[in-house]
């Protein structure tokens, strides 16, 4: 007969996965309407909302529009780049480290 042996599990054992941000980076030839589309589409924001991170991106250089484990945000930025590409948008959504 074997035995098994319980380890009971510490908070030095369970870390949490780091998160990561979505960053939409400017540039001079994407259309600003395209960026509110992706927003919305893709990082779920209403309309309102989606047109302020724009106006952030334009006015700022950057603006993070979601934070998500490191799979999910890779995704939505491929996804949102692919779109880009397909306009001829040389739109970027960084992956950064929260």
């Amino acid at each position: 007969m074997t035995s098994t042996v319980l380890v009971p599990i510490t908070k030095d054992r369970l870390k949490k996965p780091k998160k990561y941000c979505c960053v939409g980076l400017n540039d001079d030839k994407t259309n600003m309407d395209f960026v509110v589309k992706m927003i919305r589409q893709y990082f779920g924001k209403p309309k309102e909302e989606a047109y302020m991170l724009m106006r952030q991106i334009h006015e700022q250089g950057s603006a993070v529009l979601g934070i998500y484990d490191y799979e999910v945000a890779e995704d939505k930025a491929y996804a949102v780049m692919s779109e880009a590409a397909k306009k001829n948008f040389p739109f970027v959504v960084a992956v950064e480290e929260a």
